[in-house]
């Protein structure tokens, strides 16, 4: 089963508020990975992510890969967060032991055609460019580039292996939502059932 969890980042509660509602082990953990994390806004979004978690009934441990992932200490369990400077996402999953998904979140794109294409030309397969060019809009080009993102969080390779991916390889499991003007994209085991739509947390 997945879930994923939702809530506009001006919604949230106080970074004071959502440290006094996270568990303490929690933020034991996350504070040992940002530790410079000084910016109001990025540590209520990266907060926001846990409370959400939270929110989807989560009741394990976490811990944080060396390139930064969370993970779910659970072994039939998985999360994948992301943000955008306008929302905040969490994708919670279970299943078989070693359960893997990954997420993420952009606003469609609104690049000018010139970049979009050096972008391609740069960080897309032979094939994504070949897909980019059959139909070259903002829409497209923003659902390869978060279905890159979303393979390399499931994997735990960090952005760096996001040029080293191809997402129109056929064994890779995608389920895309929109949400206003953010295109979300889940990558998840061929075996589970994505959820039909994104759901909003009220705060």
């Amino acid at each position: 089963m997945i879930r994923i969890l939702a809530v506009p980042l001006s919604q949230l509660p106080s970074r004071e508020s959502l440290c006094d509602a996270i568990p303490s082990e929690w933020l034991h953990v996350w504070q040992k990975q940002h530790a410079s994390c000084h910016r109001e806004e990025q540590a209520r979004a990266s907060l926001g992510g846990l409370w959400l978690l939270l929110r989807l009934g989560y009741a394990g441990g976490i811990a944080y890969t060396e390139n930064g992932r969370p993970v779910a200490t659970e072994p039939r369990m998985d999360l994948s967060i992301t943000h955008t400077r306008s929302f905040v996402f969490c994708a919670l999953a279970e299943g078989e032991k070693g359960i893997r998904i990954g997420l993420d979140a952009e606003a469609v794109s609104t690049y000018p055609r010139e970049r979009m294409e050096r972008l391609c030309d740069r960080w897309f397969s032979e094939g994504e460019r070949a897909f980019w060019k059959e139909a070259p809009t903002e829409e497209r080009f923003t659902e390869l580039w978060t279905k890159k993102e979303a393979v390399v969080k499931r994997s735990g390779e960090g952005l760096c292996a996001v040029a080293g991916t191809d997402v129109t390889d056929p064994t890779e499991a995608f389920a895309v939502y929109r949400c206003g003007d953010h295109m979300v994209t889940l990558c998840y085991p061929r075996e589970e059932v994505p959820p039909q739509d994104v759901e909003w947390a009220e705060g």
